[in-house]
């Protein structure tokens, strides 16, 4: 199957870059056929005097009627609107019509009469050239071989038999070492273009398979996206309002405390959302949702907030499930703060070095001591979240002196 495909494939490049090849060429017949019936003129004139009245009408003849069915072919096959349909139908006339030139260029020093030495050398010369600049245009291996064999087998007999044996042998050494550089040069160019047509379709198979990886990656994000919200949902939003409903279904809650509850609920849910909100890894934009959604009920219970922000650089590593845990520290440090403090002064600051950042939630409350008061599921649960985030969550505090928590977070986390 791997050969197979293989094969298939070397068998594509060959045909493209053959009908590159013949584009390649079309794109030049119009400048090639008026360069070569200038030059048909121009034998007729130079070298007119040399050969039959006769011969002279019977060779124009053949080469301009040879020209206008090249042309022809050329045009129809340059008309038509696929290229790789119109080579077979129109290639074996274009080949007949090159070799028929071929013929004609071929053909001078028989035509030459009497056969002088002198303008025997300059036409074999003057076929060299042709031959020379045939083999550096734009074409096939095909349509240079019809072009350069009559040539090479005409001009090579007549001057082995109507002038000097060596000079033949000269001629046919010379021309074989043009065609064979030619044939070098048109691989050459096949090598490149097949080269180009490779890494065209590496490059398009590698750009297919990027997004196919970048689809695949984006529905796993995705998916880990909405498995994250259902469980945050699970254990925040979801434990809350069921403990809620228990309580109000055995009448043991008071009004007060279902409006706490349901507060924090939105207060959560507005997290989840929030933490989802495009941050671009800033920290600041982040913290400053959180001004928006807690400053007023701060207050409306009396605590006056002092914000003491600064910048702070990018944090590449903070995406969605990051800031959540960032958010509900924060929140559930300032959620204390309401409850334990009885403070009626919050401050809320970041400073920044040069390898972390530094969230700090000051109050001035009565404080704790830290050596009598074990840590609840609330303080652990916050040491949880900053070392999942790389970090280090520190407290500090006092009795009558009110308490200072703060949260060091990684610039760049490995």
């Amino acid at each position: 199957m791997i050969e197979s495909n293989s094969g298939g494939l070397e068998e594509s490049l060959r045909e493209r870059t053959r009908v590159d090849a013949v584009a390649l060429f079309l794109a030049h017949w119009r400048m090639s056929l008026l360069a070569v019936s200038l030059l048909t003129m121009a034998v007729l004139y130079v070298w007119g005097e040399y050969w039959p009245r006769h011969l002279q009408l019977v060779w124009c003849v053949a080469a301009f009627g040879n020209y206008l069915a090249q042309s022809f072919v050329s045009w129809k096959m340059e008309t038509e609107e696929s290229l790789v349909k119109a080579i077979p139908r129109y290639m074996p006339w274009l080949l007949f019509s090159i070799t028929v030139s071929g013929v004609v260029w071929g053909s001078l020093p028989w035509l030459l009469s009497p056969p002088i030495p002198t303008v025997f050398a300059y036409v074999s010369l003057f076929n060299l050239m042709l031959v020379f600049c045939v083999v550096n245009s734009p074409c096939t291996r095909k349509m240079l071989i019809c072009a350069v064999l009559p040539v090479m087998l005409l001009n090579t007999s007549a001057l082995a038999f109507r002038s000097e044996l060596i000079y033949a042998g000269y001629f046919l050494v010379v021309i074989s070492l043009v065609l064979l550089y030619g044939l070098r040069v048109q691989a050459a160019i096949h090598t490149t273009m097949t080269e180009r047509h490779l890494a065209r379709d590496l490059n398009e198979a590698l750009t297919q398979q990027q997004k196919q990886l970048v689809t695949v990656e984006r529905e796993n994000a995705l998916l880990l996206e909405r498995q994250r919200l259902m469980y945050d949902m699970h254990d925040g939003l979801g434990s809350t309002l069921l403990a809620t409903l228990c309580a109000i279904e055995r009448d043991n809650l008071p009004q007060s405390s279902v409006i706490e509850a349901l507060r924090g609920c939105v207060d959560d849910l507005r997290l989840v959302i929030d933490s989802l909100e495009p941050m671009e890894h800033d920290l600041v934009t982040l913290l400053a949702t959180v001004r928006y959604r807690l400053g007023p009920r701060l207050t409306d219970a009396g605590l006056t907030l002092d914000w003491d922000i600064h910048d702070l650089p990018e944090l590449p590593w903070l995406e969605p499930p990051d800031a959540l845990h960032v958010l509900r520290l924060v929140q559930e440090a300032l959620a204390n703060v309401l409850k334990h403090a009885r403070a009626d002064h919050v401050r809320l600051a970041t400073r920044a070095s040069e390898d972390h950042v530094e969230i700090h939630i000051e109050d001035n409350g009565c404080g704790f001591d830290l050596n009598t008061v074990s840590l609840g599921r609330g303080l652990r649960n916050q040491n949880r979240r900053a070392e999942y985030l790389g970090g280090e969550f520190k407290i500090d505090s006092a009795l009558g002196r009110g308490t200072c928590l703060r949260l060091l977070l990684p610039v760049l986390r490995y």
